[in-house]
């Protein structure tokens, strides 16, 4: 019998055929079904969608047979044979695929989704060959389909859940159990479907069920609900609100005892496997923070995963759909946008595979072709995957060493341009899919450009030039929209004394950092002689604030004075601590905001008195008494210092909480004060060389270990207050044309890489 003369045999069942007649015509069915599959013969697409078409209006016939204890063993016979033939998964790819018309598949994934009755799961079993028929067909098209909350009945996820809860780990029902979890797994990848499984508690009722995974009773099946458990995770945690309750929910502790339990069970590949899916859940759960504390050296695992998820992006490149192992390439790209905060990570996977900024480029490029002219439902998808694409590219940028791969792609430079002009977006999903600590596109580009100084940033004609710009403000602040009403507080407390050019002044009185803004916040930064960046863990996990730290003080070589809001514990680290390392700061955490107003406002003076700006300050709030005094006699000072010891400089070290180790470092190097004044003075000119020195002989003298951002940030800074007090009227000036000589941020970060 060919493919076609099983189709119109298939046709021919009806519920007229007499008993006789069916049960001959049903097991003839099984036998050439059974032989073509062995034979790979029902290999078209045209064919299967024939099959796919007829046989749902076949499944009230096998319903009415198995009720009525009717030809039961013939039935069911044909229905697990049809079920294997189902899990040739790209059988049923390829057949809804295959339809050109996206109704075609609407009206397959709703045929077919009608017929998944209750009464199925709530009986003993005796539906469960349809279910295993039924179900693969409805993931595979809800692929092709924009659910939404009215599509599901509003009985059906509870109903489904009981029935989980009734059968958990019961052999009899274990393949229906696991088709079921699958369907929810399929539901979660719908934004507007999130919701509604979370508050059926199905986030809830997957973490429990991993827990209770048994280490002794276990099977190849056990492995099938244990990834589909954990694949269903990794959806939920892709949309904002799953990610708040899956950490609700401790999901990362969770899957932090499960490792050594599937260890346990489960052979070297199943349990890499799960640990991929384990791994992406948890980064999707991370802050950015949290994310730039890992660490990949010696872990053997985690380099595996990351070569993994390089992989699923471009093998997934090349895939008819951009799919990788039933997962759309969107899924490892938004992974690895969040895991590219860490530099480290960044560097390694790029390191190690020389075709992956090419592949980054090519799909930024293809998706922001495309995403245009094709249906809603593709263009959601294909919006998910150009955003990931542009924030990793984002973080790339922010690497000096690739600027020249990214000027050297003409098709992608070009795009970057059009894209940073353009008044339209691609985030179509942002708000309800995309994590929420991604930037959207037009952002990224811009942020791309700028990083890349192709962004013009000092054009602007005189009919857009604000009376703001006409006058050169004295401040400029820089800060996170987290800490907005903070930033307000202290902006209307300046104002009254200091000129001052914040973002929301200058967009019709909106909160938001607009892209459009981008250019403004450049030039009010070329113009500013003091620049405020109120501190925050906030401000450190944005990417535009890092880029607008690294222009103010890397670029323009501006003042800085670092701000700290009150009510946090944050100290300054990573690229933040470097780049405030030694600056004077003021804590509104750690006194009255009256009196570190008055403090602020008077370093702003001494600021503005260094430099002889032209723009007039009117008169502080401060008396004369709280603004501190000059010292005009500091040889009384200097010769004290002269008169220390060893046992002085070390009390100055732990009065300053400088860390053991650094102690152990340079306790033997300064036997008195003035030595340690005039390293003082070296370490105010050369603070990266020493950087570098220092972090490499810390990580030589103690056996590998790292030194911490925080302790180097504190050592610098009890230096630059030691300076600041013994020697006040060293010239400023001189200082700041001393900042051209130090070494440039490119080159510290490749002599530190090797840590």
């Amino acid at each position: 019998m060919t493919a076609y003369g099983l189709i119109d045999e298939l046709k021919s069942l009806s519920s007229s055929q007499s008993e006789s007649a069916y049960c001959y015509s049903i097991e003839h069915l099984t036998t050439q079904l059974e032989h073509m599959i062995s034979a790979n013969v029902l290999e078209g697409d045209q064919l299967a969608w024939i099959l796919i078409d007829h046989l749902h209006q076949l499944i009230p016939l096998f319903e009415m047979k198995l009720f009525n204890d009717i030809s039961v063993q013939q039935t069911n016979f044909f229905l697990k044979k049809l079920n294997q033939f189902f899990q040739q998964r790209q059988f049923l790819c390829g057949a809804v695929r295959s339809m050109k018309d996206h109704s075609q598949q609407q009206k397959v994934f709703y045929n077919y989704f009608s017929l998944l009755k209750i009464s199925y799961f709530e009986s003993t079993g005796k539906y469960d060959n349809i279910i295993t028929c039924i179900i693969p067909i409805i993931s595979v098209a809800s692929i092709f389909v924009r659910m939404v909350e009215t599509d599901i009945p509003s009985n059906f996820l509870p109903s489904l859940l009981d029935f989980i809860e009734s059968y958990w780990q019961n052999p009899d029902r274990e393949l229906v159990m696991r088709y079921t979890i699958g369907l929810i797994k399929v539901f979660s990848k719908s934004p507007s479907l999130v919701l509604m499984i979370i508050q059926h508690k199905w986030p809830n009722a997957c973490l429990r069920y991993l827990s209770n995974i048994n280490e002794i009773n276990t099977s190849k099946s056990t492995y099938h609900v244990h990834y589909i458990l954990l694949v269903t995770l990794q959806k939920l945690a892709r949309h904002t609100i799953g990610v708040q309750i899956l950490n609700e929910l401790n999901c990362h502790k969770i899957l932090y005892d499960n490792q050594t339990k599937m260890q346990n069970i489960y052979n070297e590949h199943e349990y890499f496997q799960l640990q991929l899916i384990s791994y992406m859940i948890d980064a999707l759960l991370m802050s950015s923070d949290e994310i730039k504390q890992q660490t990949i050296s010696n872990n053997e695992l985690m380099s595996q995963i990351l070569d993994q998820l390089v992989r699923m992006i471009i093998e997934g490149s090349h895939s008819i759909g951009f799919l990788y192992d039933c997962f759309h390439i969107s899924e490892p790209l938004i992974v690895l946008s969040k895991l590219f905060v860490n530099d480290d990570i960044l560097t390694i996977c790029l390191a190690q595979n020389d075709r992956l900024f090419q592949c980054f480029t090519q799909l930024f490029s293809h998706f922001s072709a495309q995403i245009k002219t094709q249906q809603p439902l593709d263009a959601e998808r294909d919006s998910e995957t150009i955003l990931a694409v542009s924030n990793i590219l984002w973080s790339i940028s922010f690497q000096e060493r690739y600027h020249e791969y990214f000027k050297m792609n003409t098709m992608l430079m070009n795009t970057l341009s059009n894209l940073a002009q353009s008044s339209s977006t691609y985030d179509i999903l942002q708000s309800k899919l995309i994590p929420y600590d991604l930037y959207s596109v037009k952002k990224s580009v811009q942020g791309i450009l700028w990083n890349l100084k192709t962004l013009s940033i000092h054009s602007r004609s005189s009919g857009n030039v604000s009376s703001t710009e006409q006058r050169p403000p004295l401040i400029m602040i820089s800060y996170s929209h987290s800490d907005a009403s903070f930033c307000r507080e202290l902006v209307e407390c300046l104002s009254v004394h200091v000129p001052i050019w914040v973002d929301y002044k200058q967009a019709d009185n909106t909160v938001n950092h607009s892209d459009d803004l981008w250019e403004e916040i450049a030039y009010a930064m070329e113009m500013a002689t003091v620049i405020i960046v109120i501190v925050s863990k906030e401000y450190y996990e944005s990417k535009s604030c890092r880029q607008e730290l690294c222009y103010a003080s890397d670029t323009l070589k501006k003042r800085i004075i670092p701000v700290y809001v009150p009510n946090q514990q944050y100290r300054a680290n990573g690229w933040l601590g470097i780049r405030i390392a030694g600056q004077r700061y003021i804590h509104f955490g750690r006194k009255l905001f009256v009196v570190a107003t008055e403090e602020l406002i008077s370093m702003i003076i001494d600021y503005q008195k260094s430099t002889q700006t032209s723009v007039i300050i009117s008169q502080p709030l401060v008396t004369n008494e709280t603004i501190p005094k000059p010292i005009n006699d500091t040889k009384s000072d200097v010769l004290s210092l002269k008169d220390w010891t060893s046992k002085e400089v070390r009390q100055w070290f732990e009065e300053n909480h400088i860390h053991p180790d650094l102690i152990s470092l340079f306790i033997d190097q300064f036997h008195t004060g003035t030595a340690l004044l005039i390293y003082a003075q070296h370490l105010k000119y050369f603070y990266r060389h020493e950087y570098v020195r220092i972090l490499t002989k810390y990580h030589q003298v103690l056996d590998g270990k790292r030194l911490d951002t925080l302790d180097f940030v504190t050592f610098v800074d009890a230096f630059f207050r030691l300076r600041e007090k013994y020697n006040p009227n060293n010239s400023k000036d001189d200082l700041e044309r001393s900042s051209e000589i130090q070494l440039p941020w490119t080159d510290v970060q490749d002599r530190i890489t090797w840590l």
